[in-house]
């Protein structure tokens, strides 16, 4: 008689038995339990991201010759909420983001922890709202620039970034994105100086001997409609303008003060990595060397 056997069967039995490897030392017993309470057909799917998961962090690990040894296994509550998010995630580049997670987690500390933020962000996450946020990190807050070739040499580095993975996906898809990005509390709007040049129009009386300044009617109701223009973009009610370069003051994009030394002209840096969004991804980076904010020395 032949022998019927569902498609990741072999996987199931593995996974439920304890798993092997990297996985059965980070998540341990949680693996079993957790394995009881499903039924077969999404066990079998579940299990199956588990194992695809499994053999990336198997590769992170060969690739930066991080011995067995070295994995701390993440307390239980820890592993049972990771394993329960990140079984449900069948999208490479997302799982990407879990193994790293998962990887950097349990070999940086002697005492292992995720973030249970970091847990319901990545859970949330599709692959358009990654590779934006691989786009954007480092945050644009912590570069200096000190020419005007290093200016555009950036915007050229980072048009192709985008080009490669970010621009591939539909326009939709990218507005669907970023209104994520932002209900997550990932990116926001980058500021913009606002100045209200002209406004104020100087006025002399030398019969009386009067000076100062009057309104320019014109000139009021132009900065009012750039403001509320500025708010709209902010808030995500309307899309930037994309054409608008995001000017650059001094050395530094976030000096106060006239004098542009430069234009970002990548349209996509109209947003910006909120704190939270830089802490997320600081725990899914695994090459932190290669994140360190320029200093400027």
């Amino acid at each position: 008689m032949v022998e019927i056997k569902l498609p990741g069967e072999d996987a199931l039995k593995e996974v439920i038995g304890g798993g092997r490897g990297a996985l059965r030392r980070m998540f341990g017993p949680a693996l079993s339990e957790f394995g009881e309470m499903l039924g077969d057909r999404m066990k079998v799917w579940r299990f199956s991201n588990l194992l695809r998961l499994r053999d990336k962090i198997d590769r992170i690990a060969a690739d930066r010759n991080v011995p067995p040894e070295l994995f701390t296994a993440l307390p239980f509550g820890d592993a049972m909420r990771t394993i329960e998010a990140a079984s449900q995630e069948d999208d490479d580049d997302v799982q990407q983001l879990w193994a790293q997670l998962i990887v950097r987690a349990t070999t940086q500390s002697e005492r292992p922890s995720i973030n249970k933020l970091h847990i319901e962000i990545l859970r949330s996450l599709g692959p358009a709202d990654s590779a934006l946020l691989e786009l954007l990190y480092p945050s644009i807050t912590t570069r200096v620039f000190r020419t005007k070739a290093e200016v555009a040499e950036f915007n050229t580095a980072m048009d192709a970034k985008a080009e490669a993975r970010w621009r591939q996906f539909s326009d939709d898809e990218r507005g669907v994105s970023i209104q994520n990005l932002i209900r997550l509390r990932c990116i926001t709007a980058t500021p913009r100086m606002f100045y209200a040049d002209g406004v104020l129009k100087r006025f002399l009386d030398r019969e009386r001997h009067i000076s100062g300044a009057l309104i320019d009617e014109l000139k009021f109701q132009e900065m009012l409609s750039r403001l509320l223009s500025l708010i709209y973009q902010a808030s995500g009610a309307v899309e930037y303008e994309t054409k608008n370069p995001i000017p650059l003051h001094y050395q530094n994009a976030w000096s106060v003060g006239h004098g542009a030394f430069g234009q970002i002209t990548v349209p996509e840096f109209n947003h910006m990595l909120t704190p939270l969004g830089i802490e997320f991804m600081k725990a899914v980076t695994l090459d932190t060397s290669a994140t360190e904010p320029d200093s400027g020395a």
